[in-house]
C-alpha cells in the first residue's frame, strides 16, 4: 500500500512539473514574439529626445510621440530598409529575457496609420522596446545581437550614429 501511495504521489508530483513547465515555455516564448503584427504603409521613423542624447533639446510645444518630444521631422523610411526592420523586430533572437531599468527612447518608428497604426519606441541604451497599437502597450527586452542591428537601421534612417543614446 505505501509503494502504491508514494507511486501516486511522484505522479503526481510529475503531471505538476510538467505543466508547470509548460506555463514557463508558454509565457517565455511569448516574451521573445513580436506582440502586433508590423504589416501597414508608410513606414515613418521619428527620433525621440532621451534624456541620455547629446542632441539639443526641442522646444516645450515640440510634438510627442506619447510622453517623448520628437527631434526634427519625421522621416519616411525606405521600402528595403522598412522590410528589413520588420525582419528584425519579428526576430526571437532580437530579444532576451533580461529586464532593464531605464526607458529613454532614441528612435520611433510608425507601421500604418489610422487604427491599425503600431508604434514601436525604442532604448538602444537599457535594450527595450515598448510597442504600442490604440491602448495596447506591450514591451520587450532587446538582446545584444538585436541591438548592434538596430542600431545599424538608425544609422540608414537618420543619418546618424546612434552614439547619443
Amino acid at each position: 500500500m505505501a509503494r502504491r501511495t508514494t507511486r501516486t504521489i511522484l505522479g503526481a508530483t510529475l503531471v505538476f512539473i510538467a505543466v508547470l513547465g509548460g506555463f514557463a515555455w508558454h509565457y517565455l516564448a511569448q516574451r521573445r514574439s513580436l506582440p502586433f503584427p508590423l504589416i501597414g504603409e508608410p513606414v515613418i521613423g521619428r527620433r525621440i529626445d532621451s534624456m541620455a542624447s547629446n542632441v539639443p533639446q526641442p522646444p516645450d510645444d515640440a510634438p510627442k510621440m506619447y510622453e517623448w518630444p520628437v527631434i526634427g521631422d519625421a522621416v519616411m523610411v525606405a521600402p528595403d530598409v522598412a522590410a528589413e526592420l520588420r525582419e528584425i523586430l519579428s526576430s526571437p533572437s532580437t530579444y532576451t529575457f533580461q529586464d532593464s531599468d531605464c526607458f529613454e527612447p532614441g528612435m520611433a518608428v510608425s507601421f500604418g496609420d489610422g487604427t491599425n497604426r503600431v508604434d514601436v519606441l525604442i532604448c538602444l541604451l537599457c535594450n527595450k522596446a515598448i510597442f504600442y497599437r490604440g491602448e495596447r502597450r506591450v514591451g520587450r527586452h532587446i538582446s545584444e545581437q538585436g541591438n548592434k542591428r538596430l542600431r545599424s537601421i538608425y544609422q540608414r534612417i537618420f543619418g546618424a550614429p546612434a552614439s547619443q543614446f
